[in-house]
This record gives C-alpha cells, sequence and structure tokens, in this order.
C-alpha cells in the first residue's frame, strides 16, 4: 500500500486494465470480481494502522508530515 498525490503520477495499466485510473478513495467504482472485498480489507487494515501511533509513524517521511497523515485520517475515516 502506497500514499500518493494522484496529480503527481499517472494510473498506468496493461492488457485487461487498460482503462486504469485513479478515484476518489471515499467513492470507489463498481469493482470487478472480489476487487470490492480486497478494497475493503485494504481500507480497514489503513484504518487500524492510524489507530496506532507507533504503526503510523512507519508511513511519515520528509514527504508525509504528521498533518498529512491526519488528513489521510480523517479520509480513511470518510470510507465505507
Amino acid at each position: 500500500m502506497a500514499f500518493i498525490e494522484a496529480d503527481r503520477s499517472a494510473a498506468a495499466g496493461s492488457d485487461d486494465a487498460a482503462d486504469a485510473q485513479w478515484f476518489d478513495v471515499t467513492e470507489p467504482p463498481h469493482l470487478a470480481f472480489d476487487h470490492a472485498k480486497v478494497f475493503s480489507v485494504a481500507i480497514e487494515n489503513l484504518r487500524r494502522k492510524f489507530l496506532c501511533p507507533s504503526e503510523l509513524l512507519g508511513f511519515l517521511s520528509a514527504d508525509l508530515t504528521i498533518g498529512d497523515a491526519r488528513k489521510i485520517e480523517k479520509i480513511l475515516s470518510q470510507c465505507v
């Protein structure tokens, strides 16, 4: 898992994902196969990590500040 700024990185797919694109994590599109379940589990795992301060520190870097992490935490709380 990673946090990126969608406007700084192009989504790229191949073969059956040629139309790959970024989407708002709070409003995911219809996902094929079991991908909706995979997405939900990933969001829940991120929520748990952001509730644990020692896990949260692992996400911080020169580019990702504690303020950024708190914004991400707020966004994750809005995910269904």
